[in-house]
């Protein structure tokens, strides 16, 4: 399971607080994997009871460090933590 910890826009304006109006607790799964970079997006179901999922526009780049995932795409900048 992974956490929202952080969401802007390609210029750095924040936009969580956006997402927590509807998912508070920000936390979800990854549903599937990027196939390739600027044609895939990535998909993230919430663990609430909304049943709702995230998409994201075309995934540009993935960084991975210790706990933490930064994925930019066309549009945005999204830093998920590991949550145990």
């Amino acid at each position: 399971m992974h956490k929202i910890i952080s969401v802007t826009d390609l210029n750095g304006l924040d936009k969580l607080d956006k997402i927590k109006v509807n998912h508070s607790n920000l936390l979800g799964t990854f549903v599937n994997e990027v196939i390739s970079f600027g044609s895939s997006s990535l998909n993230f179901e919430w663990a609430d009871d909304s049943g709702k999922i995230l998409t994201t526009s075309y995934v540009e780049d993935i960084e991975i460090f210790e706990n933490k995932i930064k994925v930019t795409t066309e549009n945005s900048i999204y830093v998920f933590e590991e949550v145990v």
